[in-house]
């Protein structure tokens, strides 16, 4: 073969040149077969990660109901609770002012059956410690022994 400059290559030149075109070719094929294989690999990637994708917007789907149902019933049961919490303290009221009316009668019945009798009974100790005071105060006048 003759170049520009009309000097051939020689035949170790030409085999080593078309070898290496040989290994390029190889080398492309081989990077070829390499990218096929990986577009497989990722297509099967991509078809279970979609798979995947589809299961967890159905696990999603059913969080989110039960979400809803959770919050219904708690909502429900709040409402419950607060409306008996209501109830029970109109009760605890009711019975308070019971109490606080039976303390009142109580204390009208005891100051009525113990305080007058007892009013009664110090002035009477009151009048006879009087009594006898006057009486020593007599019995000293006319010179006794005041006993």
């Amino acid at each position: 073969m003759l170049y520009e400059g009309g000097y051939s290559m020689s035949f170790g030149a030409q085999l080593a040149l078309i070898f290496m075109a040989g290994l390029t070719a190889i080398g492309f094929c081989v990077l070829a077969f390499s990218l096929l294989a990986m577009y497989r690999q990722l297509r099967g990637i991509s078809g279970r990660v979609t798979a995947l994708i589809g299961q967890a917007e159905t696990v999603l789907g059913t969080v989110k109901e039960t979400a809803v149902s959770v919050s219904e019933r708690a909502d429900r049961v709040s409402s419950e609770v607060a409306g008996k919490a209501g109830h029970i303290a109109e009760l605890s009221e009711q019975v308070a002012e019971r109490v606080a009316q039976r303390v009142d009668t109580t204390s009208s019945i005891v100051q009525e059956a113990i305080s007058g009798p007892m009013i009664n009974l110090a002035s009477i100790r009151a009048g006879v410690g009087k009594g006898l005071e006057v009486w020593q105060e007599l019995q000293k006048a006319k010179g006794g022994n005041g006993k």
